[in-house]
């Protein structure tokens, strides 16, 4: 029913936007001055673009994207890098059902640190996401209409 969807939206928000917001001013004071204080989030590819399938999800996930772009610019002042992470399916117990390929959580592991050294503030773990991230870097509002039909 449509109210089970917006209950659903709701705490889609609630929990990736608002959680993340939660961590944030709970663990940037923590890291400010650091050397290597970094905030690292690992997100949906979904934040680039709505997924009607999945509207509460995709939905919080880019609201989730855009704390995390003035996350970066607060956080700078303090000397605190804030690393984006973006994924496609992972290899886990909550996306069994989605279809290969899927990222080992291993892998994403490696690819933080791998983007830490080389002082990124974004990067795409695993096929999907790099498909996501170059289709939806060329034409967004192609790829949403495509991603939707």
């Amino acid at each position: 029913s449509a109210g089970n969807a917006l209950v659903e939206q709701r705490r889609a928000l609630e929990v990736s936007a608002m959680g993340l917001s939660r961590l944030a001013a709970t663990f940037a004071p923590m890291l400010a001055g650091r050397p290597h204080g970094a905030f690292v989030d690992v997100l949906s590819s979904s934040a680039l673009a709505g997924d009607a399938g999945h509207a509460g999800f995709a939905a919080a996930e880019a609201a989730r994207l855009s704390l995390l772009q003035a996350f970066r610019h607060e956080m700078r002042g303090a000397g605190v890098r804030v690393l984006s992470v973006f994924t496609g399916p992972v290899d886990d117990a909550d996306h069994q059902h989605a279809p290969p390929p899927k990222v080992p959580p291993a892998r994403i592991a490696a690819a933080i640190a791998e983007a830490l050294a080389n002082g990124r503030e974004e990067t795409c773990v695993g096929d999907v996401a790099a498909d996501v991230m170059m289709r939806w870097l060329a034409d967004p509002s192609l790829y949403v209409r495509e991603k939707n039909l």
